[in-house]
């Protein structure tokens, strides 16, 4: 029987929530802290690991695999799981176009983690030594060392497989990797092409527009354009990406970030993005779609093919939220984090 392979995340949520709370405190206004928070707890309901289930074709019923093939977690879980490195707080996992790997971001550990996956079984095995990971610290010399990273919550890969790409919500930045397409490997890129992010990060990353705890990035299906959804900045940021290189470049003016507020004329202003959280391009590339977490509200844009540049759509049509008002109104809406 043909069979898919679903990867879910797994562990313990209450410290990924203190670390949270505490790293808020110090960056941003108390308000906007909780309700970041807020959402930030709800993608870390169960971290610290990645767990692995086989799909059934025919009924989409999942079962985890059995013993340690079932788990990597960064403690092992008593010996359920094989042991990792660099998973505490684990909130998102993807696998690669041709299927070869999956790569995890780990919220508390600041670290983009790499492991190989058996195409036959589904199973997957952490890289060994540095390979496995690139951590803002470098993890005691367990990782990579990388740069601005903190954070990272979010991980993908470029549809052409040559890249990959990182939101690191507590470094207000978009890492750049390229990838060794014949082992997996991730490499930052050296100098301002490896990172955008809010600050510049005293001079090591390009500066960017409304990048304030960007916590989500995706890839468009043509491989043009890279788009993240920036938390603290209630923002959805638009990037051009050379496909040759996979370098990425802000859009210049408002074209760069359509936010909640303008951002004093920095970005075109949208509707019901507070805590924008999520962003996705529909696979027609014709549209993206952003979940905000605070305005309780999925958005709609318009996508232009020839650009990539994004508007969102006027009036009603523009965003479904809980309570309605300048959008449709939608139910069990309260915090969404998440649209695909």
């Amino acid at each position: 029987m043909s069979r898919a392979i679903t990867i879910t995340v797994t562990g313990d949520w209450a410290a990924a929530y203190s670390r949270a709370v505490t790293r808020d405190r110090r960056v941003i206004q108390r308000r906007r802290r909780l309700a970041v928070a807020r959402a930030l707890v709800v993608t870390s309901l169960l971290v610290g690991g990645v767990a692995v289930s086989d799909a059934a074709a025919t009924t989409g019923a999942l079962t985890q695999k059995t013993g340690t093939a079932g788990c990597i977690s960064e403690t092992g879980h008593g010996g359920d799981c094989a042991t990792g490195t660099a998973l505490t707080s684990a909130v998102s996992v993807t696998v690669s176009p041709d299927g070869a790997n999956a790569y995890a971001a780990s919220l508390s550990s600041g670290a983009v983690v790499v492991f190989d996956r058996d195409p036959s079984t589904g199973e997957l095995t952490q890289k060994t030594g540095t390979a496995g990971c690139i951590s803002e610290t470098g993890s005691g010399g367990d990782c990579a060392t990388g740069t601005a990273i903190d954070g990272a919550s979010s991980v993908t890969v470029s549809p052409d497989g040559a890249n990959a790409y990182a939101a690191a919500v507590y470094s207000g930045a978009v890492v750049v990797f390229d990838r060794d397409p014949s082992t997996g490997e991730l490499t930052q890129k050296t100098g301002t092409a490896g990172c955008i992010s809010q600050t510049g990060s005293g001079g090591d990353c390009a500066t960017g527009t409304a990048l304030n705890y960007a916590i989500s990035v995706t890839i468009s299906p043509d491989g043009t354009n890279a788009y993240a959804a920036a938390a603290g900045s209630g923002a959805v940021v638009v990037f051009d990406r050379d496909p040759s290189t996979g370098e990425l470049t802000q859009k210049t003016g408002t074209a760069g970030c359509i936010s909640q507020t303008g951002h004093d004329g920095d970005c075109a202003t949208g509707t019901a993005l507070a805590g924008a959280y999520s962003v996705t391009v529909s696979p027609d590339g014709a549209n993206a779609y952003a979940a905000s977490a605070i305005s309780d509200a999925v958005v709609v844009f318009d996508r232009d093919p020839s650009t990539g540049a994004l508007t969102q759509k006027t009036g009603t049509a523009g965003c479904i939220s809980q309570t309605g008002g300048d959008c449709a109104t939608g139910t069990a809406l309260d915090g969404a984090v998440s649209v695909t």
